[in-house]
């Protein structure tokens, strides 16, 4: 469908990851949709996975994937861009490739790409979501896919839906309440140009959690999805502010030294530090206390996921190192 670097696109995301709540029904606009300054990691990987997890309270564990490929993604403004009618834009600093996409509060959909001036046009975008979207609900889009100087021709359309709820487990943590959006694609398709009369059909898969934009992760499957790609975001940030979830913060953010951590909902008994490959470089435990102080000056400067364990469950929060 689109290249490794989309789904960074159709991947990408936000703010922090946080605690366990009651199962969610409804996927939203602002649950899904990505802003300026969102900043993201992607892992790659082969792995064959099952698209028959559908329904409430699925569980889809990934959590002994190990990464090969190793991705940073962010989100720019479209302003005097080659695409001037999309609003926002997700850009490879490694690669400089560039992924645009339309967005607004009932639709998200993908536009085209930039890779280093070679421009690639889709004439009916490929919409990825309408808000909003429940449990079991789907829409049908078509599909005109003809980048500008290739020969090949996608015709046809995807039926899309919101097929399941439950919890994904990634190396970098674990995500209550992800919503799962299955992609079955109809084309008219084939490696060399001409559209054969037989329809190419393949899954994708994209996992979406509320309040991070971007999917968590997704797949692209070809053809049987025999060996599809997944990839998985192992750590996001936008804003690089003190974090609250609930009624944890933690202080100052970024930070050098000490990181000072404040609870008033549940007594903390670990900390956890994970660095982006999912790897815990760092374990504390406590007394149940309510406060504490962590010496970061050993860290590496990054990005990392400061994880707090308490008696109602387990907090996952961004963390920068400067």
């Amino acid at each position: 469908m689109i290249s490794k670097s989309f789904v960074f696109c159709a991947l990408l995301i936000f703010s922090v990851f946080y605690k366990n709540n009651s199962l969610g029904q409804t996927l939203n606009a602002s649950d899904a949709t990505p802003v300026i300054g969102d900043k993201y990691v992607v892992n790659s990987l082969d792995h064959s996975f099952d698209t028959l997890q559908t329904g409430t309270s699925v569980i889809w564990d990934y959590s002994n994937l190990v990464p090969d490929n190793i991705d940073t993604f962010v989100a720019q403004s479209t302003i005097g861009s080659v695409f001037p009618n999309t609003d926002i834009r997700f850009v490879n600093p490694q690669t400089g490739i560039a992924h645009y996409f339309n967005t607004d509060a009932t639709f998200l959909e993908y536009a085209g790409k930039d890779d280093n001036g070679s421009i690639t046009t889709y004439p009916n975008p490929d919409r990825l979501l309408i808000f909003p979207m429940q449990l079991n609900s789907s829409f049908i889009d078509s599909i005109y896919l003809a980048p500008i100087s290739s020969v090949m021709l996608k015709i046809g359309y995807v039926d899309n839906k919101l097929d399941g709820i439950g919890t994904l487990i990634l190396p970098s943590g674990t995500y209550t309440n992800a919503y799962r959006i299955k992609s079955s694609y109809y084309l008219k398709d084939s490696s060399i140009g001409a559209p054969s009369s037989t329809p190419f059909y393949y899954v994708t898969l994209r996992w979406y959690v509320s309040g991070i934009h971007y999917p968590i992760a997704y797949s692209k499957g070809y053809g049987n999805l025999v060996t599809p790609l997944f990839e998985y975001l192992s750590n996001i940030t936008t804003s690089i502010e003190e974090h609250q979830v609930d009624k944890i913060s933690i202080y100052p953010n970024p930070c050098t030294d000490l990181l000072n951590i404040n609870s008033m909902d549940a007594l903390i008994s670990a900390v956890e530090i994970i660095n982006i490959s999912g790897v815990k470089i760092f374990e504390k435990c406590s007394t149940n206390t309510g406060k504490l102080q962590i010496d970061c000056s050993n860290l590496a400067k990054g990005f990392y996921i400061l994880r707090l364990h308490s008696k109602n469950g387990v907090y996952d929060l961004k963390l920068l190192i400067h």
